[in-house]
């Protein structure tokens, strides 16, 4: 059976990209004291989406209010030279696309496992 769209396995990729342009932020910035606070989130979203690829439905919930808040301040710091604008509207962008996924998995119920 493949890999469903709406699953937390999947919803962990988004998560993953996201974690990668955190810790890519000195691209458009530079190596700054707010690159430090980046590096800080994308290693906490690596661990986010690693939760996710563990099915841990806790992790989806945790995930989902991050990802929510992570894209309105990512949208929200998006001004500058038209590299920073575009770096940030795209973790905006996958941010948003995350915590979609993960709304339409933790509205479906947690799967039960049933014996053969």
């Amino acid at each position: 059976m493949s890999e469903s769209v709406f699953s937390l396995k999947f919803a962990a990729l988004p998560v993953a990209i996201s974690a990668l342009l955190h810790l890519l932020a000195f691209v458009p910035d530079g190596v700054t004291a707010s690159y430090a606070a980046m590096l800080v989130i994308g290693i906490i979203y690596l661990l986010l989406a690693m939760g996710l690829r563990r099915n841990l439905r806790w992790v989806a919930w945790l995930t989902f209010l991050v990802m929510t808040f992570g894209a309105v301040a990512a949208y929200m710091v998006s001004g500058g030279s038209a590299l920073h604008h575009a770096w940030y509207l795209a973790i905006a962008l996958i941010n948003s696309v995350a915590a979609m996924v993960l709304f339409v998995c933790l509205w479906k119920p947690a799967q039960q496992n049933h014996g053969a």
